[in-house]
């Protein structure tokens, strides 16, 4: 098989998203003859596998500019993704988790040419435009195969076009399972990995703090975007103030290294959006495959994987008193129970690694391919 992942876009390292791209293509190239076509790179190949914990080289990949004099556009991308195509006109499959470069990749693919996209959210929710929604339509019913990240989302796209014919759901994954090491708990310590985006629900600690008079409040994340300064702006008067530790970015190896030693209570607070039924935070598959106990938020996706006061704790999405309540619950709790919860979910997430996800992809692929 002849593979290429399209990635229409310059390789950013403190990109959550490139996380899943790098490291699922990682695994995917040692199963079969696979190629990454990204739009650039901000960082040495060197970099990008110390960062990521990768293994690529040159050979893996394929850039394809979108830049043309004073022009930057993803049809320029595309133009140049034409070269591809004609070259492999005999046979080759296309991967790629971006909706226009679906569409073209379809538009203009070979007979014996296949094409799959990976679904991460409905474009069309997010914009209600009806030429989005026809051409989501368009990807959704001529792509030879359609990957999910979770079955919500999969039901969402059933119920809006009544045809998701050639799918599949395979999970986002990880790549850091651990063995188990017992950890005391600290009760009165929460810590959050991520963006200060207003969907992610940064605000939603406010009241928690306010009501939990010693609890501490760790965020690592880059408290330099004008998020941050927004959500430092609506706390720094307030007396719990100073129990809140912002700890910037950091690296993707700092990150896993840090929940592998972790002893906070770790939290997912993202809100009620139109992200609710597609979005698996990726954050949550690490927290669960570092031994941590997770509280998070009922969303559909979150369900698939955490099972209340079994691998964690779930509230009801975006409710600051439910929060508190599932919070005040796993405080009370022995720290044997919630180390049973952590070895729980470590044991889940070996169902979840990048290497099972990318045999999963194969394996749909070889499935879809046969029939056709």
């Amino acid at each position: 098989m002849k593979l290429f992942f399209i990635y229409p876009e310059e390789i950013v390292i403190k990109r959550a998203r490139e996380v899943s791209v790098l490291n699922t293509f990682n695994e995917l190239k040692k199963i079969c003859d696979a190629k990454l076509v990204v739009a650039g790179l901000n960082e040495s190949i060197e970099r990008l596998n110390d960062f990521f914990q990768i293994d690529l080289n040159k050979d893996d990949l394929i850039i394809l500019d979108k830049n043309f004099l004073f022009l930057k556009s993803t049809k320029i991308f595309n133009k140049r993704l034409k070269a591809i195509i004609d070259e492999y006109e005999d046979g080759a499959v296309f991967y790629t988790r971006h909706l226009k470069v679906a569409n073209f990749l379809i538009k203009n693919k070979a007979k014996n040419q296949s094409v799959f996209f990976e679904v991460h959210e409905s474009f069309y929710l997010n914009s209600n435009d009806k030429a989005v929604l026809e051409l989501e339509r368009d990807v959704i019913k001529n792509s030879n195969g359609i990957v999910f990240t979770n079955h919500s989302s999969k039901k969402e796209f059933y119920e809006m076009y009544k045809d998701t014919k050639q799918s599949v759901v395979i999970h986002n994954s990880t790549s850091c399972v651990k063995n188990v090491k017992f950890k005391k708990f600290k009760v009165n310590e929460i810590a959050y990995f991520g963006s200060f985006l207003p969907w992610k629900g940064l605000s939603l600690i406010k009241n928690v703090l306010r009501d939990f008079f010693t609890l501490k409040f760790f965020i690592y994340g880059d408290d330099s975007s004008p998020e941050a300064l927004e959500f430092k702006s609506s706390v720094i008067n307030e007396s719990y103030f100073n129990r809140i530790k912002f700890l910037g970015f950091i690296h993707q190896r700092e990150v896993i290294s840090k929940l592998e030693v972790n002893q906070k209570i770790l939290v997912i607070l993202n809100t009620p959006s139109v992200y609710e039924n597609f979005s698996t935070p990726l954050k949550l598959f690490e927290y669960l495959s570092t031994y941590n106990v997770v509280v998070a938020p009922d969303f559909a996706p979150i369900k698939e994987i955490i099972k209340d006061k079994k691998n964690g704790f779930l509230y009801k999405g975006g409710d600051e008193e439910d929060l508190k309540r599932v919070l005040g619950y796993v405080f009370e709790q022995s720290n044997e129970f919630l180390n049973e919860i952590a070895t729980n979910a470590l044991f889940d997430m070996k169902e979840f690694t990048y290497k099972k996800r990318a045999q999963k992809i194969i394996k749909f692929i070889y499935r879809v391919n046969s029939i056709k």
